[in-house]
């Protein structure tokens, strides 16, 4: 089916103007703690973890805990961009997580992409290694064909150290910059990470209802994926190729 591409400006007003209303964000990460007072005005959470039973991974009930905070801080921020959108958090990184993480980060992915979530936010990254990409690509890949945007932090070593899932193609990987300001984001080309997002000293929520300041490209992948939320309010049929190229519109406006 043919879908018409927006024409610039009309990316750059969805981006100043959209609140995310109509756009599901799923948070694959530690989990996510709604409770907290800058959640106040968000619409009733979903809060997922994935189980592992014996070798098979299960999505069940996460009960809102995050006893890490890093999914309650990337939630903060989407919310703070996009703040009608819908946050689904899937919980695919812990402790009890770590045997078999490819296979519970799939089974996320999966479930998330089944349960309509639009934009996929992935604060993490992990070596490629043979027996393990193969995982990765198979969801990336899933959520491209189903036109689901995957947003991913690069590794905060260097844009041009290879992680997953952001060094796949399909998929819209971050680095962190020093910009300050919603629409601060930057192009680098020279990468094979191509988009830059604030990342240094952001103030984010933690779990139990205290904040915090924190760096690092997991926290500018979300800030993306809030930007994202906007224009898919206004935009809900956009592909992830599109929504790369609209990005590009909004760095050529910003340098």
């Amino acid at each position: 089916m043919h879908r018409p591409w927006p024409i610039r400006e009309d990316c750059l007003r969805a981006f100043d103007e959209g609140d995310g209303a109509g756009v599901t964000v799923a948070i694959l990460d530690t989990g996510v703690d709604p409770r907290h007072p800058d959640f106040a005005r968000l619409e009733p959470m979903e809060s997922w973890r994935v189980a592992m039973d014996g070798t098979s991974p299960s999505v069940v009930p996460a009960h809102d805990h995050d006893p890490v905070g890093h999914g309650t801080a990337i939630a903060g921020i989407i919310h703070g961009l996009a703040p009608a959108a819908r946050i689904l958090g899937v919980a695919v990184l812990g402790a009890n997580q770590r045997q078999n993480r490819h296979e519970v980060i799939r089974a996320g992915a999966d479930f998330a992409i089944d349960r309509g979530a639009a934009i996929l936010n992935c604060s993490f990254g992990v070596p490629g290694m043979n027996y393990t990409l193969p995982f990765y690509k198979s969801w990336t890949d899933e959520a491209f064909h189903r036109d689901r945007i995957v947003v991913a932090a690069s590794s905060n070593l260097a844009a041009d150290v290879a992680e997953w899932p952001a060094f796949f193609a399909q998929v819209l990987g971050v680095t962190a910059c020093e910009g300050t300001g919603c629409m601060a984001i930057q192009a680098e080309p020279r990468h094979h990470v191509t988009i830059a997002a604030p990342g240094s000293r952001i103030r984010v929520p933690e779990p139990r209802g205290g904040h915090a300041s924190v760096s690092g490209s997991s926290f500018a992948a979300a800030h993306v994926t809030g930007l994202l939320a906007r224009l898919l309010s206004r935009f809900p049929a956009m592909t992830p190729s599109m929504a790369r190229e609209a990005l590009e519109h909004l760095t050529d406006r910003e340098s």
